[in-house]
């Protein structure tokens, strides 16, 4: 007997292995900025205005990151973690990951110094007394994040705080110190062979700035900018010869708004050019809006001074273009006039 026909449900159950994908961190760019690490902060600063901001709050869990340098061929920055003695890698968003942990055997406690150079060896030591090769040429390898040379060197009596590599100027890292080798006053360029594994001293300058030499940062047309920790400027050394400058002493034309004692003055094109001591800063400024002819422009500058302290706390908001006001005192006043 043939029944009614029956409906049968069958039921499938498909399992799909899903891999769950995350952002890798991003490398830097090629760009005009030196990269700084305050205690666990990761500030991007313009080496030309001195000017600063932050890029992440917290790069790591240790308290402090210290001895950081640019890789040259994957374009992230590597350091250490103090005091837990870890290298990690670095994002352009202040990211960290660890590549390495190193015992107080291997390294020491602490590490202050460090960079990379241009065939993927990152160096880092304490204050220039020690020195640690390590291998990240080639992530997998057998040596890859392994201290693969270490050793000690006679700094010539002088603090180093930090030192970089720029490939144009040889297999060195460089420094900048306070003092000069012997004793006494000045400023010290300096150098630390990566062939023979000894300081030399290259040039010595005046006093510049009071204080030591804290960050440094290297271009590969020879100049290393190094940051004055007391003072706050940041001064441009040619490792190929010639005097240092202020590298900080110069800010494009910006628009904003200023309070000048005993008159209000707005919208002028001012910080043509700042004099930074260790004391004052001269601004010179274009006091009013340019009157120009077919003929000629004319000019009316006035120069004023202020504390650097006072211009400092300032500085933030004149970059952001915001109404800004500093306690200046008028020198003089001239006039210029030149072809249109």
């Amino acid at each position: 007997m043939i029944g009614p026909p029956t409906t049968v449900t069958v039921t499938s159950t498909v399992t799909a292995i899903v891999t769950p994908t995350c952002e890798p961190p991003t490398p830097l760019e090629c760009d005009k900025y030196g990269y700084l690490i305050q205690y666990n902060s990761l500030y991007r600063v313009d080496l030309q205005t001195g000017g600063y901001e932050q890029v992440a709050s917290a790069v790591s869990d240790g308290n402090n990151v210290n001895a950081i340098g640019y890789h040259p061929l994957d374009n992230y920055l590597y350091g250490i973690v103090n005091p837990t003695r870890q290298l990690i890698r670095i994002s352009s968003r202040g990211e960290a990951t660890v590549v390495s942990n190193f015992t107080v055997a291997e390294m020491g406690a602490t590490a202050n110094v460090g960079d990379v150079d241009g065939e993927g060896y990152f160096w880092f030591g304490g204050a220039g007394r020690t020195w640690h090769q390590v291998d990240l040429r080639r992530p997998g390898s057998a040596t890859y994040g392994t201290i693969v040379a270490r050793g000690t060197a006679d700094t010539l009596g002088l603090s180093v705080a930090d030192w970089v590599h720029i490939p144009a100027a040889g297999p060195y890292l460089w420094g900048v110190a306070a003092g000069v080798v012997g004793g006494g006053t000045g400023t010290t360029l300096m150098r630390f062979s990566l062939a023979t594994k000894r300081w030399e001293a290259v040039a010595r300058y005046r006093v510049l700035a009071r204080g030591g030499y804290g960050a440094l940062y290297g271009i590969n047309n020879g100049t290393l900018y190094a940051s004055n920790n007391a003072v706050g400027q940041i001064w441009a050394f040619n490792v190929f010869g010639g005097a240092p400058r202020l590298g900080s002493d110069w800010h494009e034309p910006v628009r904003f708004d200023v309070e000048f004692p005993g008159r209000e003055w707005k919208s002028g094109y001012a910080f043509l050019r700042i004099e930074l001591t260790a004391e004052e800063a001269i601004v010179v400024v274009n006091a009013k809006e340019p009157r120009s002819s077919p003929i000629v422009l004319d000019l009316i500058l006035q120069f004023w001074v202020c504390s650097s302290n006072a211009l400092r706390g300032a500085a933030p908001s004149i970059w952001r273009n915001e109404p800004t006001t500093l306690p200046l005192v008028k020198l003089f006043e001239t006039s210029v006039a030149k072809s249109a």
